[in-house]
C-alpha cells in the first residue's frame, strides 16, 4: 500500500471529553438515537463550534440550554504553549497536548494495518466496546458489511468494496495530523487563535463519508455515482455537508486520489449503468431493459461531448456551470495535505447529474418512465452546487438536447 505519497502511516484519531455532557435531552430529534443508560449520554461538546453535537449524527443538539458551552475554540483550552515538533515546518501548527496523568497499557506496538482496522470498526461503531448504533446499515446498498468468515483480516482491512475496508483504506497514511490543527495564519501573535477563526480540520466521521461518496464515484471494483444530497442524508452527515464544502478540506491522501480519478476518468458507461443499478436497487424507478437504457443515456453524453461548443463542448460547459460542487454559487477547490504541506486537488464535478438527466430522456423515450421520477436525482443536489435553481439547469439541459437532436 505504499506509493508516491510515502509508506507511513498517521493516527487519526481525537479524544473527546464527554464527561459533561448534559443530560438535558435523551434523543436526537436527526437520527433518532437514544442514549444506552442514563451514564452514556447521546451528546459530546464540539470545542471548534462551542455546542454541543450528537454522537451518532453531529447534530446540534435542540436545548437552547447546551448551545453555549463556550466561545472559546477547542485548542484554546488544549495548547500548551508548545507546538509538536514533528509539525515544526509546517502549513499548519499542531499543538503538543497537555499530559493527562494516565499511562498507556502495555503490550506492544499495534501493526499499523490492526490499528487501521480497529479505527475504522469504531468509527463504523462495530468494536465490541463501541457505546452507538452500528453504522453499517447506513450505507447499505452501496456498500456491504463482512466480518470475519471467509474474508482474512487482510481482506478486511484492503477491501474496496466491503466494509470496514473502504474506510481502513482512507485512513491508512492519511497525511494528516493526528488532533486538531490551524493554518498558522489564523494565529497570532501570541500562537492562539484569532477571534472568529475555526480549526481547519475536518471532523472525521462527516469527512469520512464524503470522501466514501468520492469513492462511490472513482473506485476501481465498481461505480455507483448517486446524489450528494441523498447520500449525506443517509450516512447522517447532512448538518455537516456545508462546512466541508465550505472548507473544501483537509482531504486525506486517497481521498484527494479519488477526486483526482473523478477529474481525470470523466463520464464513462460503467458510471451510467451503476447509476441505473443504484435507480432500481433503490426503487426510483422500474426499469425493464436495463442495458438499452444503459446505452441509450451512454449515446446522449457521448453525443454531447463530441459536439462543439464555444472552445469546449456540450458536456463540459453544461457541467462546468452547473455541476460543481459550490459554496454560495462559488465552486469550492478542494485541498489535502502532502509532506506536511498544504495542496491543491480540484473542483468537483457532480456527473450523477448530466447522467440522471440522460437516463430520463432515455427513459422516457424506450419505456415512458415519467421524466420528472428520475429528474428528482439531478434535482435534489442543486443546492450544492453552481447552477441558479432548477428551472435554470433544465433549460440549460433543454438547450443542449436542441443542440444534438
Amino acid at each position: 500500500m505504499e506509493d508516491e505519497w510515502g509508506g507511513d502511516w498517521r493516527h487519526d484519531h481525537t479524544e473527546h471529553d464527554v464527561s459533561s455532557s448534559p443530560p438535558i435531552t435523551t434523543r436526537c430529534e436527526y437520527c433518532r438515537a437514544i442514549a444506552s443508560h442514563a451514564t452514556t449520554p447521546i451528546w459530546e461538546l464540539d470545542y471548534d463550534t462551542g455546542i454541543y453535537i450528537c454522537n451518532e449524527c453531529g447534530s446540534p443538539a435542540p436545548d437552547l440550554e447546551v448551545t453555549i458551552a463556550t466561545s472559546e475554540p477547542r485548542d484554546v483550552h488544549a495548547f500548551t504553549g508548545e507546538e509538536d515538533p514533528s509539525w515544526e515546518g509546517s502549513d499548519f501548527f499542531v499543538y503538543l497536548p497537555k499530559k493527562t496523568g494516565r499511562e498507556g497499557k502495555g503490550g506492544g506496538a499495534i501493526p499499523p494495518m490492526m490499528r487501521v482496522l480497529m479505527t475504522a470498526n469504531s468509527v463504523l461503531n462495530i468494536n465490541a466496546s463501541s457505546k452507538g448504533s452500528n453504522r453499517c446499515s447506513l450505507y447499505d446498498p452501496f456498500y456491504t458489511t463482512v466480518l470475519g468468515g471467509r474474508f482474512s483480516f487482510e481482506d478486511m482491512a484492503t477491501s474496496d468494496e466491503f466494509l470496514p475496508g473502504p474506510i481502513a483504506n482512507l485512513l491508512f497514511n492519511d497525511q494528516l495530523p493526528p488532533r486538531s490543527f490551524w493554518h498558522r495564519a489564523d494565529l497570532d501573535e501570541a500562537g492562539l487563535p484569532k477571534m472568529g477563526h475555526r480549526s481547519a480540520a475536518l471532523q472525521r466521521y462527516p469527512r469520512l463519508c464524503f470522501e466514501l461518496f468520492l469513492h462511490l464515484h472513482s473506485g476501481d471494483s465498481k461505480r455507483r455515482p448517486w446524489s450528494l444530497q441523498d447520500w449525506s442524508s443517509r450516512t447522517l452527515i447532512a448538518p455537516h455537508l456545508s462546512t466541508i464544502i465550505e472548507k473544501g478540506g483537509p482531504l486525506s491522501r486517497l481521498g484527494c486520489r479519488h477526486l483526482q480519478t473523478i477529474r481525470h476518468n470523466g463520464i464513462q458507461h460503467r458510471d451510467v449503468e451503476g447509476f441505473v443499478h443504484n435507480l432500481v436497487t433503490l426503487r426510483r424507478a422500474s426499469i425493464n431493459q436495463f442495458a438499452a437504457l444503459v446505452d441509450g443515456a451512454t449515446a446522449i453524453l457521448t453525443e454531447m461531448e463530441n459536439t462543439p461548443s464555444q472552445g469546449s463542448n456540450l458536456l463540459d460547459r453544461f457541467v462546468s456551470k452547473n455541476c460543481l460542487v459550490a459554496s454560495d454559487f462559488e465552486p469550492t477547490t478542494f485541498w489535502g495535505i502532502h509532506t506536511q504541506q498544504a495542496i491543491t486537488i480540484s473542483t468537483l464535478p457532480l456527473y450523477s447529474i448530466p447522467i440522471a438527466l440522460a437516463v430520463a430522456d432515455a427513459a422516457f423515450s424506450l419505456e415512458g418512465v415519467p421524466k420528472s421520477q428520475i429528474r428528482e436525482v439531478a434535482y435534489a443536489d442543486v443546492g450544492w452546487v453552481n447552477t441558479d435553481g432548477i428551472e435554470r439547469l433544465q433549460e440549460w439541459w433543454d438547450w443542449n438536447m436542441s443542440q444534438i437532436n
